[in-house]
């Protein structure tokens, strides 16, 4: 083939790649957003409607809507695990000052806005053979934006060396609406570096 066509079919080539490319990432990050809005309807509908909610099982506070930061699909990582060989026992701190026996089972290495994180992944004793790692944290939102007592997080694992943790399915502990439970507050070694902009924030009862 003569070279005068070889250069500019590789430029088309190029911008179809990249077009493509951009494409793909805008129909994916649309899917993400339906996904994990569809995923917080979910806990709306069981705070409001659920009989073992907060709101309704104990009956103390009124229901008056969840508050969310907005969906970022920036806060939904990879993180490297670093699986503990023998889980350790820790005394969780409760809310009213009694503990728990939690395990740390693996420490979640993973980088969010430029900073390098490092947060331990439990288990609870109750819960020790379930398919899922409780992630409790801070960030430099708590007791401003979001919760003072930390925030939780579910993370499904089964024995990968890498999983997506998504901070946009934070949740508040009972903890946060009522203080008739007894909530774990999380270690101190658990706290992210930066303000973590997604997930729940403060529940708010307005008069």
């Amino acid at each position: 083939m003569n070279l005068k066509y070889i250069l500019p079919l590789a430029i088309l080539l190029m911008l179809i790649i990249f077009i493509y490319s951009f494409l793909e990432k805008s129909v994916n990050k649309d899917a993400y957003l339906e996904e994990a809005e569809s995923k917080r309807q979910e806990i709306v509908d069981y705070m409001k409607n659920d009989p073992e909610s907060p709101f309704r099982k104990k009956g103390e506070v009124e229901y008056e809507g969840l508050n969310f930061f907005d969906i970022d699909p920036n806060f939904k990582v990879k993180a490297r695990i670093e699986k503990i060989p023998s889980p350790i026992p820790i005394d969780i701190q409760l809310s009213n000052g009694e503990t728990a026996t939690y395990f740390k089972y693996a420490i979640a290495h993973f980088t969010l806005q430029e900073h390098k994180q490092k947060l331990f992944l439990l288990k609870s004793r109750n819960f020790f053979d379930e398919p899922w790692l409780f992630l409790p944290f801070y960030d430099e939102t708590s007791a401003a934006e979001s919760y003072g007592g930390g925030r939780f997080l579910n993370v499904e694992y089964g024995g990968e060396k890498e999983i997506y943790i998504d901070f946009n399915m934070a949740y508040n502990p009972y903890c946060a609406y009522t203080d008739t439970y007894r909530c774990p507050i999380p270690p101190a070694e658990n706290r992210i570096t930066v303000r973590v902009t997604a997930g729940e924030r403060n529940y708010i009862v307005h008069h």
